[in-house]
């Protein structure tokens, strides 16, 4: 039988996960909505853009990520190295650390 949640931990694995998706669908929608060569009007050798949301979308998506990634890891406690309650083993920061570094 599976062990159970507190509820600070899936509060947090909620929130971040609707970060997380969040971000995606900004990130895809700014893919689908990208500059195309049918968007530039040229005009005695001048060329007009038109305005995109791609730019903003993408912002947003990359700021939720950077959100998400901060509540993970003030909650989580910096992979479990800067938490002074409990000191992990080495093996357990080093793949804290790497586990980090790879989310970023």
């Amino acid at each position: 039988m599976a062990g159970k949640m507190d509820q600070k931990t899936i509060i947090v694995l909620a929130v971040v996960g609707s970060l997380g998706v969040l971000s995606a669908i900004l990130g895809f929608s700014a893919e689908g909505t990208k500059l195309t060569s049918w968007d530039v009007v040229c005009y005695y050798g001048q060329c007009y853009y038109r305005a995109k949301p791609a730019r903003g979308l993408g912002v947003c998506a990359a700021i939720f990520l950077i959100i998400a990634q901060i509540i993970f890891a003030v909650v989580g406690g910096c992979c479990g190295c800067c938490n002074s309650l409990a000191i992990p083993s080495e093996k357990n920061r080093i793949i804290g650390v790497v586990c980090a570094v790879g989310s970023w």
